[in-house]
């Protein structure tokens, strides 16, 4: 039977006590985790079993649910849950699908949080027998079980492709091979440049004209067209230079820097953000798969690291990324490794297809079960 409870009804909550970062220890037993998305350092202590839920109290991520398996020392910026009256997996999960309502209870603008009393009024729907709650649990288990061996494989996949490329061209930085160098800029189609797109606040979305950001690409997310937010498009009018036509090289230059992804005709009048050049090769010097799978390369990935300035947002420094040094084997060799990389990706489609399927049917059980 379905009951509609608040949280301070079915378990209690605390916030932890906060550690100075500067005394963290670097191989200290424990996670320390002080709200967040995930442990900032390790302590020599805990305050908190394993197995237990905790919720961010403040700052950019409060709302966000977590399951520690562990014992860890909660920080004062996150709540952590105990004394449950349902499984714990159960709960877990059914917070997590009501996260975003989670997020949706915080106050306050420069420094948002979750306060103790609104985090104990929120309701959710729960199952009151025990028997049942583990049975659903089971169920999830089972499908995340599955989503995170298809991850796996996507990852093992990306690891042969990089492990071929260094098997064929050895280190892009060093150069080891001895292969002809030039710079990004000269290796791009006659005509382009390495350049952002549109400048936009948040005010001028969901007007008309759909714009890649790099969260729409990161973590080798495969965006689709309509999941795009929309700028006005006035604005992109001032940026044709950065309109899509469908064969660009998307590259990240802002915040988690060098993350890429290939369009297709799907995105042809699209536009970028100012956090994402688009690039083209020039086909007889450096092929456009070959120029991905570099900057996939974790030599070129801490070469990009070493350009990057700002604190608070980090971002390349453009005039020293056109400069980026790029290896040129020759054609014919760039081209069997692009045709060992479409064959691996044949693969890579048919494991993508099985995660989005299993990734479907754990959203609708969420759904099923908690709303």
């Amino acid at each position: 039977m379905n009951a509609r409870v608040q949280l301070k009804d079915i378990a209690s909550f605390s916030k932890g006590e906060q550690i100075n970062g500067e005394n963290l220890i670097e191989d200290g037993v424990y996670p320390y985790l002080n709200g967040g998305i995930q442990p900032s350092g390790r302590w020599t202590a805990c305050n908190a079993p394993g197995n237990t839920i905790t919720i961010s109290e403040g700052g950019n991520s409060c709302g966000y649910v977590n399951l520690m398996t562990e014992p860890f020392w909660c920080g004062a910026h996150c709540y952590y849950l105990y004394d449950l009256s349902v499984d714990v997996q159960y709960l877990y999960f059914a917070l997590k699908s009501q996260q975003a309502r989670l997020m949706g209870i915080r106050t306050g603008a420069c420094m948002p949080n979750i306060k103790k009393n609104d985090l104990g009024c929120f309701d959710l729907t729960i199952h009151t027998g025990i028997a049942e709650q583990k049975r659903i649990v089971q169920q999830l288990l089972l499908c995340q079980t599955v989503i995170e061996q298809r991850q796996r494989q996507l990852c093992a996949i990306d690891t042969l492709i990089k492990a071929r490329f260094v098997e064929m061209f050895g280190d892009p930085v060093i150069n080891d091979r001895g292969w002809q160098q030039i710079t990004l800029l000269e290796s791009l189609e006659a005509g382009r440049t390495v350049t952002y797109g549109i400048v936009q606040t948040g005010d001028e979305f969901d007007n008309g004209t759909p714009v890649f950001r790099p969260i729409d690409i990161a973590g080798g997310h495969v965006p689709k067209r309509e999941e795009l937010k929309k700028t006005d498009p006035l604005i992109s009018a001032q940026y044709k230079r950065t309109l899509l036509k469908g064969n660009e090289l998307l590259i990240t230059v802002r915040g988690s820097v060098g993350e890429t992804f290939q369009t297709t005709d799907e995105f042809e009048g699209c536009n970028v953000g100012r956090n994402i050049v688009p690039l083209v090769t020039d086909s007889n010097k450096v092929l456009q798969r070959f120029l991905q799978e570099l900057f996939a390369q974790d030599a070129i990935k801490s070469w990009l690291k070493g350009i990057t300035k700002g604190i608070a947002l980090q971002g390349l420094n453009m005039g020293e990324f056109k400069e980026m040094p790029v290896i040129m084997p020759p054609i014919a060799l760039q081209r069997v490794f692009v045709g060992f990389a479409s064959q691996v990706d044949k693969s890579k489609v048919v494991v993508q297809k099985a995660l989005d399927e299993a990734q479907i049917l754990f959203d609708s059980l969420m759904q099923k079960y908690f709303g």
